[in-house]
């Protein structure tokens, strides 16, 4: 296998190292604190991604969205294009969501979408469209998820800076490098799930079967896109 196919694996080892160096050197309580808002960042970009969303909606940002991730064509079930979703069984929607080759998350959404007909009342009717509006608004939230945690990350990081120059955190007697490198590592951990996050995306708007094969294909890069728990996240409506 070609060194390129573990160069995922190579960038996220040396993230983890980056970040358990920072931990070593920051110690434990600064790497405890940039560790909890890791986590408060998630929530709060969990909470507000959908609001977000919903906002772009409105614009042509969102259209421009739904341009580049217009996949109706690709799905092998032709003659279930211009059905109705209210007419459509759950055998058929089991058939649609495999044959439309979805990266998981996707599918799950689609399958969700379709079973509760989560666009009734709108100008979304057929299976195609509910399709290609899954797709874009799964999307849509990633990229708003993913924008949101960068800003609370950005924020939370001035904000435990400034509090550890103004009054420096305690440092422990014993093993402070050393718990700070491990709590640095785990953070590393948690950032190569949000960097994995980018994966779905990238293979819808992109029509190039070697990105999958790119991740898959590598110990770290499927593992961590495979467990995603921050795949929680993410709904196909918003």
């Amino acid at each position: 296998m070609s060194i390129l196919y573990h160069l995922l694996d190579y960038i996220i080892l040396f993230m983890i190292a980056v970040y358990a160096l920072q931990g070593v050197r920051h110690g434990t309580l600064v790497s405890l604190a940039s560790t909890a808002s890791m986590g408060a960042s998630w929530l709060i970009a969990g909470a507000l991604a959908p609001t977000l969303s919903a906002a772009v909606s409105h614009t042509g940002a969102f259209s421009f969205m739904q341009y580049l991730t217009q996949t109706s064509a690709d799905v092998s079930t032709v003659e279930l294009y211009n059905t109705s979703v209210s007419s459509i069984t759950s055998t058929q929607i089991t058939d649609l969501v495999a044959g439309a080759k979805l990266p998981p998350l996707y599918a799950q959404a689609l399958s969700e979408n379709l079973t509760d007909q989560a666009f009734s009342g709108t100008m979304t009717t057929t299976v195609s469209q509910y399709l290609d509006q899954t797709i874009a608004n799964v999307t849509q939230n990633l990229v708003s998820f993913l924008l949101i945690y960068l800003l609370c990350r950005v924020i939370f990081c001035l904000i435990i800076s400034s509090w550890n120059f103004s009054a420096p955190f305690a440092v422990l007697t014993r093993y402070d490098g050393l718990v700070g490198g491990i709590l640095g590592g785990v953070r590393g951990v948690l950032a190569a799930f949000a960097l994995t996050m980018l994966v779905p995306a990238m293979l819808v708007m992109v029509d190039f079967p070697e990105i999958q094969k790119f991740v898959t294909d590598t110990a770290l890069g499927n593992f961590f896109y495979e467990h995603n728990f921050l795949f929680g996240f993410i709904s196909g409506i918003f």
